[in-house]
């Protein structure tokens, strides 16, 4: 019990702060706050939706990652991506942010949207999931 109550005051405030300073840094930079929150490489303290809940936002996680960034191939990805799709998941890929060679991704996103398509499911954003918009 000790343990965990020196956790709770040494961890708790560090972890808001993180947030808040994440956040902060988003709004000075003009970045529309859409109240969700994806924890860095999807790694979530057990502290976390308490402090999400006290600064007003809501956890998201992807239900589906393909390892992309370990460069397959193009086929490799579309095929881990299509593989479990299904309406309501939200598929993990990578964007190229950090400076790697995401030119496999984007080849891929083609197949994968072919895909989705000849099955009716929509490609939809978060908020639009979250708001019953998955297809």
């Amino acid at each position: 019990a000790a343990a965990e109550a020196t956790l709770r005051t040494n961890v708790l405030p560090e972890i808001e702060r993180e947030v808040s300073a994440g956040v902060d840094t988003l709004k000075r930079h003009g970045v529309r706050n859409d109240g969700l929150f994806r924890a860095p490489h999807g790694l979530k303290s057990p502290f976390l939706p308490r402090v999400l809940k006290k600064v007003g936002l809501r956890a998201i996680a992807w239900t589906d990652g393909v390892w992309d960034t370990d460069r397959p191939g193009v086929d490799v990805i579309a095929a881990r991506s299509v593989k479990r799709l299904r309406p309501g998941e939200i598929l993990l890929l990578h964007d190229g942010g950090d400076g790697a060679d995401r030119s496999q991704t984007a080849a891929a996103l083609e197949p994968i949207l072919v895909y989705c398509k000849n099955r009716g499911l929509a490609c939809v954003t978060i908020p639009e999931l979250l708001d019953g918009g998955a297809k």
